[in-house]
């Protein structure tokens, strides 16, 4: 939703909606929004290497991630809980339990890092739009 802002704030003169894919590139719609239709062309430029900055990090990865949750058909990621139990006696005994995972990291360690990024990301967007409208101020 704060990429609705982009349009809110007058940086394009084309309304904002979300994240949206152009073709299969998650935000190309938003990128070529604010390639093609900037009011704010020094603003647009810098919320487009931004966006493109953290697109290469992280974004894509995770709208990638996001869809095969929702659409398991569509990509190889499953998340799945695999418990390892042996009998001992009559009882059985949980030994381990694997965790779900995206690619190499544990999920919470996934989501935490995420996070971070998301974090780093909404800072640097909000200091931008804070920067054009001191532009507009003056």
């Amino acid at each position: 939703m704060i990429v609705q802002l982009i349009s809110t704030e007058n940086i394009v003169y084309k309304k904002i909606h979300g994240f949206h894919k152009k073709r299969k590139d998650p935000g190309g719609e938003i990128l070529h929004t604010l390639k093609n239709k900037a009011n704010d062309k020094e603003s647009s430029v810098s919320l487009l290497r931004l966006i493109s900055d953290h697109k290469k990090k992280w974004i894509d990865d995770v709208v990638n991630a996001r869809d095969s949750l929702v659409h398991p058909a569509m990509g190889l990621l499953q998340v799945m809980f695999q418990l390892e139990i042996k009998p001992k006696g009559k009882e059985m005994t949980l030994v381990s339990i694997k965790k779900p995972s995206i690619g190499d990291l544990d999920f919470d360690q996934y989501a935490e890092k995420t996070f971070n990024h998301m974090s780093d990301f909404l800072k640097l967007f909000v200091t931008a739009l804070k920067a054009h409208n001191g532009a507009e101020d003056e």
